[in-house]
């Protein structure tokens, strides 16, 4: 099938995050979420590998989307300057590795600090089981491991994450008994 004759699918942040969740558990990382903060930025979503190596994934889903992310001066002055030093707690926490994650066709090239995975548009894709293809390698930015106190800041973020979707649900599930309760009434 041409894929211009496809219908695409929409995706989301939501489920790209889904798509690489699955990839890099085969992959066999150590840790992947979503949504949590390293150095001073949050990140779409986090890898951890078998090596401690941080991956760090920023999802764009259209083209003004990823040319708003170089707005965001700071985060790729230090993406495409990193230079470390074991005394620089922020520089410790700039990714190993920077991805950029969007459906295909929406980004055309990629800074050099960074690799581009893309995400078919088709349930039935051509790229694998995960619908995820490695269009360009990320290089390695840096060779340091993960430290045990940038592990215990992105486990307290995703803590706090977790605790607050709980709340979220919890919130949800008693206004589902409320309005229950008051279509009984009526």
């Amino acid at each position: 099938m041409n894929h211009h004759n496809a219908v695409k699918l929409i995706h989301s942040e939501f489920s790209i995050q889904n798509l690489l969740f699955e990839r890099l558990t085969e992959k066999q990382h150590q840790f992947i979420f979503p949504n949590v903060r390293i150095a001073f930025w949050e990140a779409d979503l986090i890898s951890v590998t078998r090596a401690g190596y941080l991956h760090e994934y920023e999802i764009k889903i259209s083209r003004s989307d990823y040319k708003a992310d170089f707005k965001k001066l700071s985060k790729h002055q230090w993406l495409g300057n990193v230079r470390l030093r074991e005394s620089d707690r922020v520089a410790m926490s700039i990714p190993a590795f920077f991805w950029y994650v969007a459906p295909e066709g929406v980004i055309q090239c990629v800074p050099s600090y960074a690799g581009l995975i893309e995400v078919d548009w088709r349930p039935n894709n051509r790229y694998a089981q995960t619908g995820l293809q490695e269009i360009v390698s990320a290089p390695r930015l840096h060779s340091t491991k993960i430290s045990r106190d940038q592990k215990n800041l992105i486990y307290r973020s995703a803590q706090w994450k977790l605790w607050n979707a709980r709340k979220r649900v919890e919130s949800c599930i008693i206004q589902r008994r409320l309005f229950k309760n008051v279509m009984r009434e009526i």
